[in-house]
């Protein structure tokens, strides 16, 4: 195995254990939402305000900032000086710093005015509570949004840890806020104001972690507003497209939450897309975005030198290794839905609603059924970003926008909510099929992937989803003994047997080998 290809292994190990730290915690924060707000108006209204600045989050962040800011910022170590690089830096940090803090303040009004001229809702104190919510939360987007520019330039000296830690800080803060609500009130419409004050201190804590990797890497900060620098307009034609495209995807994903307020009869429907959704992003984090993270440097490497064939080759390895840990990660997720959804989601307030578990379960079951895709996709996006094409992705993501909403029109009739989780599965399909098309056709086909590659995952994975299926069913506990210790153990249990089945189905692939040598490797992994 190369030494290139251990390296991206090997980063995508080190994102993937703090990720895998920061679902754990996330996961602990949901669960706590249950107890405390169960699956009712409250945690509905909760939900639609986080929408908002997540949405920028996911847009000026994570999203377009650093699909543009990494090939770029790789050029300017590559071709220019540290002084040039850190202007470069500096300037965008500073514009976009500007330019959302204006976001922000227009955004807070539009959130004052909102209770007075939309149509009261049931009960009508869902849509105050939301906009307020939303007004305490918005300074947390131009926080995030920061971070995000800082973590691309980390990625890119090869630092990853420190990064991928800012995600656990925002969770233990978001915990934390659960032991602060009392202090706010009794009633969960007020203690939910615990939360958005936590998510805030949050942001706050993700930008000072960011500070002591930046200067080990003699990366520094001048205010600067230099919108002519030449790396700055790269970046604003790069985002351009990728902007317009992810806005259009982010807000298909805020129309299914409206879809679901909309159409689906009585509470809860939207509460139930976010705790399924939440599970969803488990395994989708833990792999695809992990794995997307580390190859994406790399990726950028090889298009800044134009080393197509280097491109192709590290491209093919990223995909076979997603497909290999995602289709079993997507077949346990969907088998084992009903026992993770009792165990995290069951107690206290969310147990009031009869219903809750059986609607939360069919979401899981949906959103499982496009991991693998979901995963890929994240992988062949960075491919096209490394080769500072934006726009590829962009008609890519609006063909299967497309589908997802004439889907979730025709679906939430029949699935209410679980159609919408559907949908955006069956669309991820699609948007992949055309990402692949696409990127052969700019880069060539890469080699043939073996049957084998192919049908061994699959097979490994169906004989570990009957298996995880047999053990959860003969350990389901009795009424009687519906508690904490039983219910993690008949998930531990199953977990560990698929698990095992899994690795000794496939203890021969070639995959197996290259994940194992990246552990054993002796080279420094990246920090």
């Amino acid at each position: 195995m190369s030494a290139e290809k251990k390296s991206f292994l090997a980063s995508a190990q080190v994102i993937s254990a703090c990720i895998f730290l920061s679902r754990v915690l996330g996961l602990a924060r949901e669960v706590l939402s249950a107890m405390v707000f169960g699956a009712g108006w409250v945690m509905d209204a909760f939900v639609l305000a986080f929408q908002v600045p997540n949405l920028f989050r996911k847009l000026f962040g994570e999203g377009a900032l650093s699909a543009a800011i990494i090939p770029v910022y790789a050029d300017h170590l590559a071709r220019k000086t540290p002084e040039q690089a850190n202007h470069f830096v500096s300037s965008v940090i500073t514009l976009l710093a500007v330019f959302l803090s204006a976001v922000t303040i227009l955004l807070m009004g539009v959130a004052w005015a909102l209770p007075y001229v939309l149509p009261a809702t049931s009960p009508p104190e869902k849509l105050p509570l939301a906009c307020h919510l939303l007004m305490v939360m918005l300074p947390y987007l131009p926080l995030v949004c920061v971070v995000a520019v800082l973590t691309a330039v980390l990625n890119c000296h090869k630092h990853f840890l420190l990064p991928s830690l800012a995600s656990v800080v925002l969770n233990i803060c978001w915990i934390a806020g659960f032991l602060a609500a009392p202090w706010f009130g009794s009633t969960p419409e007020v203690q939910v104001y615990g939360i958005a004050c936590a998510i805030l201190v949050g942001g706050v804590l993700e930008l000072v972690m960011q500070v002591p990797p930046l200067r080990r890497h003699r990366v520094s900060y001048r205010p600067t507003m230099d919108g002519k620098d030449e790396g700055v307009r790269e970046v604003v034609r790069l985002m351009g497209p990728t902007v317009f495209g992810l806005a259009i995807i982010q807000i298909n994903l805020v129309v299914d939450n409206l879809i679901a307020e909309a159409c689906v009869p009585g509470d809860g429907a939207v509460s139930a897309l976010y705790f399924g959704n939440r599970l969803m992003q488990f395994p989708l984090a833990l792999i695809g975005v992990a794995l997307a993270q580390a190859v994406f440097p790399f990726f950028a490497d090889h298009a800044a030198r134009g080393e197509t064939e280097g491109l192709r080759k590290s491209v093919d390895q990223a995909m076979r290794v997603s497909n290999f840990v995602s289709i079993p990660a997507m077949a346990g997720l969907a088998v084992l839905a009903q026992p993770i959804v009792e165990l995290l989601f069951k107690w206290k307030a969310f147990s009031q609603y009869p219903d809750a578990v059986g609607r939360t379960v069919l979401v899981v079951v949906c959103y499982a059924a496009g991991v693998w895709s979901f995963c890929a996709v994240q992988v062949l996006n960075r491919a096209f970003y490394a080769m500072k094409d934006t726009r590829t992705p962009v008609r890519a993501g609006m063909v299967s926008v497309g589908v997802n909403l004439a889907l979730n029109l025709t679906l939430v009739w029949w699935l209410r909510e679980a159609g919408l989780a559907l949908s955006t599965a069956i669309a991820s399909v699609a948007n992949q099929v055309l990402l692949r098309r696409a990127l052969g056709a700019k880069i060539g086909r890469g080699e043939p992937t073996s049957l084998g590659a192919i049908v061994r995952p699959i097979v490994a994975s169906a004989l570990m989803a009957g298996l995880c299926w047999e053990v959860a069913a003969l350990l389901t506990p009795t009424p009687a003994r519906d508690l904490l210790i039983p219910r993690l153990l008949r998930v531990l249990a199953s977990m560990a047997a698929g698990i095992i089945v899994y690795a000794l189905l496939s203890i021969r692939a070639p995959e197996t080998r290259e994940l194992l040598s990246s552990m054993r490797t002796g080279e420094r992994r990246p920090t």
